[in-house]
């Protein structure tokens, strides 16, 4: 009775509503019966960014004495940082090399050395650009845990870049590029989030095939042949978002090494047919 009264004196505060249940159904069932709330006016509705990489592989570097002299700086501000008072700085640091061809594995590793012993990288809400250098830095534990965190968060996770998107997707994306041994941790949350309706779904199926998850490959490819299934394989209009949704399915099976490889040979020749190359930024291999 207690549960009941609460939720109803919530009407005026929240929209909160009491499901209407035949009156045979028994007091306990009432209790019990799922509540649900409105979406008040003026909510903010999120958006997903995508569960791909557009920039891999970065261009090649084409080194100046300037560029190298500003990775080098990068690279001594995450080094020297320490203290609120030197965040600005580190943060526009982790930005520069984040997408800076020219910072090479010898700088990325000094740079991962010294956000490892600082503690400071997965401390806060990872940003992009945080899930960028990520990326790029030698996979460790400590990293791939700070990725995963964002990636598998209960509540949307906002875009430094875009309003009212939610970067899970793409953490999600990262994070299926670390190691299988690395990854495995997080494979049965993945595998229960896999679908094909958004990037946060795709990108649950990346990491599932990346971490070795049983049975994720063919939930997958039946995701992959229902999507082509509707539509007829000969060159037909597949909307921009639902080509995108397939070509991060897509990717799930590279992630998943060897054994991806038959579903790769399956899948990637129905799918040339309604892939444009291009369109779609960061395809796999098959695909490009």
């Amino acid at each position: 009775m207690l549960k009941l009264l609460l939720c109803c004196a919530s009407v005026l505060l929240v929209g909160c509503t009491v499901p209407i249940i035949n009156d045979s159904t028994s007091l306990d069932t009432r209790l019990n019966a799922p509540v649900t709330h409105k979406v008040e006016p003026g909510a903010r509705q999120w958006k997903y960014v995508d569960a791909l990489i557009k920039y891999d592989p970065l261009p090649p570097c084409r080194p100046s004495k300037n560029t190298l002299a500003l990775v080098e700086l990068a690279a001594r501000m995450v080094e020297l940082a320490e203290g609120p008072n030197s965040l600005a700085l580190e943060i526009g640091a982790q930005q520069y090399l984040g997408l800076n061809p020219c910072a090479g594995p010898d700088i990325m590793r000094r740079v991962g050395t010294a956000l490892e012993s600082s503690g400071n990288f997965g401390k806060y809400r990872q940003s992009e650009y945080n899930l960028t250098l990520a990326f790029r830095l030698p996979p460790s534990a400590h990293f791939a845990a700070a990725v995963a965190k964002s990636a598998f968060e209960r509540f949307p996770q906002e875009s430094d870049a875009l309003p009212d998107h939610d970067i899970r997707p793409y953490a999600r994306t990262i994070l299926a590029r670390f190691p299988e041994h690395l990854v495995r941790p997080y494979g049965a949350d993945a595998f229960n989030e896999i679908s094909a309706e958004n990037a946060l779904g795709t990108g649950a199926a990346q990491v599932a095939t990346a971490a070795g998850h049983p049975g994720s490959l063919e939930r997958i490819a039946s995701l992959v042949e229902a999507g082509l299934s509707q539509f007829s394989l000969d060159g037909t209009w597949m909307s921009h978002d639902r080509h995108k949704r397939l070509v991060e399915l897509m990717w799930s099976f590279e992630f998943a090494g060897e054994p991806g490889k038959a579903y790769l040979a399956r899948l990637c020749p129905p799918m040339r047919r309604v892939h444009w190359p291009g369109a779609v930024g960061g395809s796999p291999k098959c695909l490009r």
